[in-house]
């Protein structure tokens, strides 16, 4: 998938300094996403890469993924600096 590939090189120069398979996974996630137009983790699933995975292989990788206590530090930074315009007062945070 091209848009996972640039996905992940915009993160790179983001300054995020993850591994490949890390950037792989947060790249297939958000990409799945905006094409499944859904936070339904099985739909987002089926569309992560990976032709030889079987759905259920994919949803099983996004539950893990989820699970583990992935830093969100990272995005946060990425988000301000990218997304929001300046002199917009926002505020972030993770739900529980």
């Amino acid at each position: 998938m091209k848009v996972v590939h640039t996905l992940q090189r915009w993160l790179r120069q983001a300054g995020i300094e993850w591994s490949e398979h890390r950037l792989e996974m947060v790249s297939g996630l958000l990409t799945g996403l905006l094409l499944v137009r859904s936070v339904n983790l099985t739909k987002v699933a089926l569309a992560l890469p990976g032709e030889k995975a079987t759905p259920k292989s994919r949803y099983r990788r996004a539950q893990r993924w989820f699970a583990a206590e992935s830093p969100t530090e990272p995005f946060s930074g990425l988000i301000v600096r990218r997304v929001v315009r300046q002199m917009v007062p926002v505020t972030l945070g993770v739900a529980a």
